[in-house]
């Protein structure tokens, strides 16, 4: 983090500060608006965005931290948002895995600026700067996200989605052989009621000793939208989800994102996103919001997205972890042909030492008859 020097009798003056000290007797310092300060207003401008002020460096600090930490050029922040619907009035996006969508202390979407070249062209009424994130999708969840360019649209979507009119569906790997083809799960969140329907896209060898054998990729529809709502209703029927930390139980030497812990939370999402499934195949939650379908908030007419297919990453797991079992298969079947050649030999050495030993009788009998 850098500042810049203004005042150079200022008792915390640095010379290499990105932040402006604001003097008393200064209305503007580099073109930053700081107004007639007095002995008790905020003396620190982040020179970065010019309308924040501080008291303290410690809480400067904070601030450049979680709204203009640089990254690198290949990070999902610096990245442009996948877009796959884009009128007047909203958008869906493809939300990158492991970015919140609001709320926390670190860096979030609804904050960032990836979702400000979405934002409304026309200057009208309802105008708003940047789109709003109208429904939820977990952090450790990827894929379609809803947002509203004016808040006439966010009020009619935020609407539509409170009374169920709005489609999704899932895709999720998870552990275990799923028996039913298609089933639907009724229980509770919370106190409310809550229901899941899934249909079993495939199953796949898997050598991890909670998969018994198989993981199972299915496709899910929640008819209600609790929290975590799929990763509880998994857990319920005893499938959790592949990759769920929290839901899955985990053992300890299972490295999360959440494990890396000198990385801060806007870093792990680059972890997670550099980290292929040889590395660390347990370090994403196989949960990907593939469709969804809602009334068009002005023309209320249907809105349809959908991905063509699942991420790539998903296939390269299931092809993964099905070598993995068949190439333990085959070392299996080689131990037990071992086996069988050893007790075979063996048992050539007992016959061997067997007729050794008859012969050896039988010539002694015959020197006593002569």
């Amino acid at each position: 983090m850098k500042y810049k020097e203004i005042c150079p009798h200022h008792e915390n003056r640095r010379t290499d500060l990105q932040w402006c000290l604001l003097p008393r007797h200064l209305s503007t310092v580099d073109g930053l608006v700081g107004g007639e300060l007095s002995d008790r207003q905020k003396c620190l401008v982040c020179a970065h965005c010019g309308d924040k002020t501080f008291a303290q460096i410690e809480s400067a600090e904070k601030h450049y931290r979680d709204a203009h930490k640089t990254f690198p050029a290949d990070s999902v922040w610096n990245q442009p948002l996948d877009v796959l619907y884009d009128d007047e009035e909203v958008a869906v996006i493809n939300k990158p895995q492991g970015v919140p969508v609001q709320g926390g202390e670190g860096k979030c979407l609804q904050k960032s600026a990836l979702i400000v070249p979405l934002a409304k062209k026309v200057v009208g009424k309802a105008f708003i700067k940047k789109p709003i994130i109208v429904h939820r999708l977990d952090a450790a969840t990827g894929g379609l996200l809803v947002l509203a360019k004016s808040k006439d649209s966010e009020k009619h979507l935020k609407t539509s989605f409170s009374k169920h009119q709005c489609k999704k569906r899932y895709r999720a790997v998870v552990f275990g052989k799923v028996k039913n083809t298609s089933n639907k799960i009724v229980e509770p969140i919370s106190g409310k009621p809550a229901e899941t329907y899934y249909d079993v896209v495939r199953h796949t060898r898997c050598v991890h000793p909670r998969a018994n054998g198989w993981i199972t990729t299915l496709d899910l529809r929640p008819i209600s939208g609790r929290k975590h709502q799929i990763r509880k209703h998994l857990k319920h029927i005893g499938h959790p989800i592949w990759g769920d930390q929290r839901y899955a139980h985990y053992v300890k030497n299972h490295r999360s994102m959440d494990d890396q812990d000198d990385l801060s939370d806007d870093e792990k999402v680059d972890y997670l996103h550099r980290t292929s499934v040889k590395d660390n195949a347990h370090a994403r939650l196989c949960l990907w919001a593939m469709e969804i379908s809602f009334p068009h908030p002005l023309t209320a007419n249907p809105v349809h997205v959908s991905l063509s297919e699942e991420p790539k990453w998903i296939a390269e797991l299931l092809e993964y972890q099905e070598a993995l079992y068949y190439g333990s298969c085959h070392a299996q079947e080689d131990g037990r042909q071992d086996k069988r050649m050893i007790k075979f030999l063996g048992d050539a050495q007992s016959v061997q030492a067997y007729s050794e030993r008859y012969i050896f009788i039988f010539a002694i009998i015959l020197s006593c008859k002569w």
